[in-house]
């Protein structure tokens, strides 16, 4: 026999016991006694998971940025009147306009419209909500200003709705707003 031959039938050999080796402890791990106090620790962690509270997230909603503006020094300094002038997002080609609801302190109207005459812009914004009612948030640094349900009307170019404005206060209103919606799920 050449050298080559013996070298392949010492390597098979060794083989075949590895093989061996690896099923005898695939079936000792296997023993009827393991799989039984393995069943215990497993309905063990499962009557303590559901004795505890839930521990189940629930991740927010994704917003979807309709727009964004940086509020000028010009701007109301306060949150009594920062919705008495529409605010106009131009890079949007969006005008929101609040009106605060008669006799009620918190309750709005509130009126989305083209900012010019070309109203291509604005429907390019709205065209994936057109003929919907959703959820918009008016807020600044983080801070919720107002939410609305809101109807987009089917050609895109307006919409309306009513909401509430959140009282934050005396504080500041200052650094950007943002115009967001909030998809349902």
């Amino acid at each position: 026999m050449s050298d080559e031959k013996i070298t392949q039938l010492i390597r098979k050999v060794h083989e075949d016991e590895l093989h061996k080796k690896i099923v005898r402890e695939i079936l000792d791990e296997s023993d009827d006694d393991q799989d039984v106090a393995l069943i215990g620790k497993l309905n063990e962690l499962l009557g303590r998971v559901d004795s505890s509270p839930s521990t189940v997230l629930s991740f927010p909603k994704k917003n979807i940025r309709l727009a964004e503006a940086v509020l000028m020094a010009a701007a109301g300094q306060n949150l009594g009147s920062w919705y008495a002038a529409p605010l106009v997002f131009s890079s949007e080609g969006i005008v929101v306009d609040i009106r605060k609801v008669i006799g009620s302190s918190n309750e709005v109207d509130v009126y989305i419209h083209s900012h010019t005459t070309d109203t291509s812009l604005i429907e390019k914004n709205l065209d994936p909500f057109r003929g919907q009612t959703l959820l918009f948030k008016l807020s600044s640094d983080g801070n919720e200003l107002m939410s609305a349900d809101i109807y987009v009307d089917p050609t895109g170019q307006r919409a309306e709705g009513v909401g509430k404005i959140r009282d934050l206060g005396d504080d500041d209103l200052l650094g950007d707003i943002q115009l967001d919606v909030v998809p349902d799920e």
